[in-house]
């Protein structure tokens, strides 16, 4: 009986545990994300609406630097940075949850590409981008396909680009494109490839 009771204690103490446990991590990955005085329909949002789950997938920039560019000054601490760590899942995140994301600032650092048009296609379609696993073993890309107006960098660059996400349908295809704010070539260079 005593062995009994026993084990049922310690079931409940590791039951207990679990709970307090995920309890505190659940408060951990919360964090709130307030809209800029100035955002695009004029509105802020209360907390409680810009309510934001952060499972290290995206993450304020924490500078108090801004970025310029010629037409808006961008307070760093408003910028979702796409990290190296959860590369794809982040950009998945994105694509998945578009009405989420749309009104953000997304930095996203990694290789510099363009396509050439073949008969029949859209047109050049420029892209930031990291190698990543693919159906066929390592073949595979994650990234955004860039809108920008500006002039674009050599192939093969190593950029930083910051801009607000959109899906642009294409036939039958839903892209993933990034409305280029600011494109920076970096000295340095971050993980090519990437498979998370």
């Amino acid at each position: 009986m005593k062995k009994i009771l026993g084990l049922i204690l310690l079931v409940l103490v590791m039951v207990l545990g679990y709970i307090v446990y995920n309890a505190s991590v659940d408060k951990e990955k919360t964090s709130y994300i307030i809209d800029f005085e100035n955002s695009k329909d004029g509105n802020n949002k209360d907390m409680e609406d810009s309510k934001q789950t952060n499972t290290d997938n995206s993450e304020k920039t924490d500078t108090n630097e801004n970025l310029n560019t010629s037409d808006k000054i961008i307070d760093n601490k408003n910028i979702i940075e796409i990290r190296e760590k959860m590369f794809i899942a982040q950009i998945e995140d994105i694509y998945y949850n578009i009405e989420d994301f749309k009104d953000e600032y997304i930095k996203i650092e990694g290789m510099y590409s363009v396509v050439e048009p073949e008969e029949g296609d859209i047109g050049k379609v420029h892209f930031v981008y990291r190698n990543a696993p693919g159906c066929c073993g390592n073949d595979g890309w994650a990234g955004f396909m860039l809108n920008y107006d500006g002039e674009y960098p050599n192939t093969n660059d190593w950029i930083q680009v910051v801009g607000t996400p959109e899906i642009v349908k294409n036939g039958v295809y839903e892209d993933l494109y990034l409305n280029v704010i600011s494109i920076e070539v970096m000295e340095e260079r971050g993980a090519e490839f990437v498979n998370q």
